[in-house]
């Protein structure tokens, strides 16, 4: 909504005023509620207005023609934009009706434009939107577009909803089942827009239901579409592939060759935007190809040739994409087709699979040509920089990419084009043999194409790059770490091309099989017209039947033969797949196993430092349970000594210390007792389980026991330590077993730094000090692990949380611990970060979110 000058000048002077801060902020808003209630009255009067003077024209036409019919619909047409359903799809369907009794054919594309502004179709390719472009080209009219149509008011979703509701009712006690089914699977749209998914699956199940009965197979195909979307947002993916299988056999039921055409589009639409399985996409692109070159139909056949020339990139067959996406731009220019989608890309993306194809010469042209057409200077620059990659011009290619990383666009945070700015920068560094820079970017892109998918090419690029730099640094532990990250990416996706294969194979076949069946079918009806013609002619008839037998029989075994070379092709590509899948397996198996046993590891070396923590805590209160014992005993052989002497008096002092000494024994064994308790009950804790659990006293036991264990092992070492906890911390959701193997690690490290640094400093000026703090935030709580030890060097700070990584002698450590404990962290949803500096001590801070607060 825009505001007038007027309403702008007086909110500026209300806000110069001298007054109460308080009265300005209400008068202000008072006035920006007056002029939104002025705009809306202004849109609803302006929309009144267009419907006096659509009805006063109507009432001016002396008969019925395809003006009169025109202007009929537009009328509908702004009742339905403005979600008044009820009244326009009344006046369509007594504009249709009328149409059909004058014989005006216009008024059915009439009603499929109407249908494809229910559908909310805005062009394109959309089912309506094409079959309303395909009635009017054969009526020989240019399609009539509905021009000045005002949108809705000011309405709410719930209230568009409580429209289509009252509409849906409507047309069902009239049972007017075509529109019913169309509103059906509107509103199931509706409610999956506003993520209501039990509404819409009950809409779209009726929907489909409808359009089977229809036998509409175009809506029934798209209803089945938006059915698999739901499931897939509830997480239930089991029940998909049924529902993909039907998709196909509906399409491959159908015989017309626009429609099919249609369906086929729909299909591959469904591969590319939901599935994700871009041969899926292909494959029934390529088969609506031939339909639309019988039915020369250019439009649609353009947009084909671009799917196709995108899809056979995505599939890295780059030399097929440019001869598709050459079909498309040759199309389009002579047809002159043009329109309002951004087709003045597809010479940029063409320019890219030139390069990808090593044609630089004529990808230096394409991009001329998409620079005249005003494409974005971001698309420009970045297709300019990968040319001059390809040319191995790094230095130049390397100024463009700095200079797109300054545009403003890219600055305000654009995922998908930051992380394939970050990879291009990468391999110009790693090819100038600028290593470490190269890290950086490489890091980067890494980082970001995480989450996989349509990333997850950009991952394994920039896993090779960091595997090469690290390696041409010499430091092949960080390299093996990534070239080993690298191996499960592609074993992961190895996998999921499997997966994959085999459902388009199922697929394929059913496919074939609907066009086998056709062909007999044909066949069939051939030969029975061919003998209905012939019963006068006996003879004739009989030699005919004769011969017809004998082409049934060569036709079948034919049909049989090729039936059983599919069968054979795809037993053999089951096998290979069969054999695929085994050998992925043994390497992941290996992979499994090795990692197993070194977590294993470094779960026994925790379980002795624990253990011995845990034998000097008990010590201490046997220690006194043993003193106070021997006392006792001598204690009760005195008191008997005062009886014999008949000295009561003293004998009831003794009793007195007797029972002193009870109590201590009672109260250290007690002590003993709970910490053999505390244990236990850690013990019993299934693996996984998250339990309140008080990280105060975590955090004082762990300290303690860390300290102690190391006392056990090395009775020279000598630290002081203490701890700063936060009375008002709340308790923490958390698995403790993990919890406990995270802060012994971290105080294990801070005890063994100060120790360290402690034998390096033998004047004895040096006090080693290790300090636990808590404290809450306002969005979670902190935990720090603070020593004044040597610190961490800058070199080597970015590198403590990598698998394997460790500063520690040979034997001494795994270099899994602080690995383990970084995911154990992130596995509760936490942090874990260092602050550190050489001379200065170092600094361990873990952060969880509120999210895991037990009030």
């Amino acid at each position: 909504m825009r505001l007038g000058k007027e309403t702008i000048a007086m909110i500026e002077v209300l806000t110069r005023i001298d007054m109460d801060e308080t009265k300005r902020i209400l008068i202000t808003m008072l006035m920006l509620l007056l002029c939104i209630q002025s705009y809306a009255q202004k849109a609803s009067s302006d929309y009144a207005k267009l419907v006096d003077s659509l009805e006063s024209k109507i009432d001016t036409y002396a008969k019925i023609d395809s003006n009169y019919l025109l202007d009929k619909f537009l009328l509908s047409w702004v009742h339905i934009k403005n979600h008044e359903y009820e009244k326009g799809i009344r006046l369509a369907l007594q504009a249709r009706s009328l149409a059909a009794e004058h014989e005006y054919p216009v008024g059915d594309g009439l009603y499929l434009r109407t249908l494809s502004i229910l559908h909310d179709e805005k062009g394109g390719l959309r089912p309506n939107h094409v079959l309303t472009r395909w009635h009017f080209d054969d009526l020989k009219r240019k399609e009539p577009l509905a021009q000045n149509i005002i949108n809705s008011s000011g309405k709410t979703g719930d209230e568009i909803i409580h429209s289509l509701i009252a509409t849906l009712n409507t047309f069902k006690d009239i049972e007017e089942v075509g529109v019913t089914a169309h509103i059906s699977l509107v509103l199931a749209n509706k409610y999956f827009q506003n993520q209501d998914l039990p509404q819409a699956y009950k809409y779209v199940e009726s929907a489909q239901q409808l359009f089977s009965d229809l036998q509409d197979p175009i809506h029934r195909i798209q209803a089945l579409k938006l059915k698999i979307k739901i499931l897939k947002w509830q997480g239930e993916e089991k029940d998909i592939r049924p529902i993909e299988l039907e998709m196909t056999q509906v399409a491959e039921a159908h015989v017309s060759g626009r429609e099919k055409a249609i369906l086929y589009h729909i299909l591959s639409n469904y591969h590319w935007e939901v599935s994700g399985q871009v041969e899926l996409t292909n494959f029934y692109a390529l088969k609506s190809i031939p339909l639309l070159e019988s039915l020369a139909e250019k439009y649609f056949l353009s947009t084909i040739y671009w799917t196709v020339g995108a899809s056979f990139h995505f599939l890295e067959m780059n030399t097929k994409s440019v001869e598709y996406l050459e079909k498309c731009i040759r199309l389009r220019e002579d047809e002159n087709i043009t329109d309002t989608d951004p087709y003045s890309y597809l010479y940029i993306f063409h320019a890219y699979r030139l390069i990808d194809v090593s044609d630089l010469v004529r990808a230096q042209k394409f991009i001329d040509i998409a620079d005249s057409l005003n494409v974005t200077d971001r698309d420009i620059l970045d297709a300019r920089g990968q040319l001059l990659m390809a040319k191995g011009e790094y230095d130049q290619a390397l100024e463009i990419f700095y200079e797109l990383g300054e545009l403003s666009n890219v600055k305000r945070g654009e995922p998908t084009f930051s992380l394939y700015l970050d990879s291009y920068i990468a391999n110009c560094l790693n090819q100038l043999d600028r290593y470490e820079e190269s890290n950086l970017y490489a890091r980067a892109a890494y980082e970001q194409s995480l989450d996989g998918g349509y990333r997850e090419p950009i991952l394994k690029k920039a896993c090779l790059l960091l595997y090469e730099n690290y390696e041409n640094l010499g430091l092949d532990q960080q390299a093996f770490n990534f070239l080993k990250i690298y191996a499960e990416i592609a074993t992961k996706s190895d996998q999921e091309l499997v997966a994959n294969r085999a459902s388009n194979l199922e697929i394929q076949n059913i496919v074939e099989q609907a066009s086998v069946k056709r062909a007999e079918l044909e066949l069939v009806n051939t030969l029975q017209e061919q003998a209905n013609q012939n019963q006068k002619w006996w003879l004739f008839s009989v030699s005919t039947g004769l011969l017809a037998a004998l082409l049934i029989v060569f036709l079948l075994s034919r049909i049989n033969r090729n039936k059983q070379k599919v069968n054979i092709e795809l037993e053999k590509q089951k096998s290979e797949i069969s054999r695929q899948k085994n050998q992925t397996e043994q390497a992941l198996g290996k992979l499994q196993s090795t990692q197993a046993r070194l977590i294993q590891s470094e779960k026994m070396a925790s379980l002795g430092e624990l253990t011995a923590g845990i034998a000097h805590e008990i010590q201490n209160p046997l220690n006194f349970v043993n003193n106070f014992s021997e006392v006792s005993a001598e204690l009760v052989d005195e008191v008997g000594e005062e009886l014999e002497k008949g000295d009561i008096i003293e004998s009831k002092s003794i009793l007195f210390d007797l029972k002193k000494n009870i109590n201590k024994i009672s109260h250290h064994g007690n002590r003993a007792s709970s910490i053999v308790k505390g244990m236990l009950d850690h013990s019993r804790i299934n693996r996984g389980e998250k339990i309140a659990t008080d990280i105060n006293a975590l955090c004082d036991e762990y300290l303690r026991l860390a300290y102690h264990g190391l006392r056990a092992r090395d009775k020279n070492f000598n630290a002081s330590f203490e701890t700063d906890l936060d009375p008002e911390l709340p308790n923490i959701a958390v698995v403790p077993q993990e919890w406990g193997r995270v802060l012994l690690n971290l105080i294990n490290n801070a005890f063994q730094a100060v120790s360290s640094k402690a034998l390096a400093k033998q004047d004895g000026g040096y006090q080693a000090e290790v300090i636990v703090s808590t404290r809450k935030l306002e969005d979670g709580i902190e935990i720090s692990v603070s020593d004044n030890g040597p610190g961490i060097p800058d070199e080597i700070k970015d590198k403590i949380f990598q698998p394997f990584f460790t500063t520690k002698p040979t034997g001494e450590g795994t270099g899994l611990g602080l690995s383990l404990a970084y995911d154990i962290v992130k596995a509760h949803g936490g942090k874990l970060a260092v602050n550190s500096g050489l001379g200065k001590g170092t600094t361990f801070e873990i952060q969880l979110p509120t999210a895991n607060i037990q009030e």
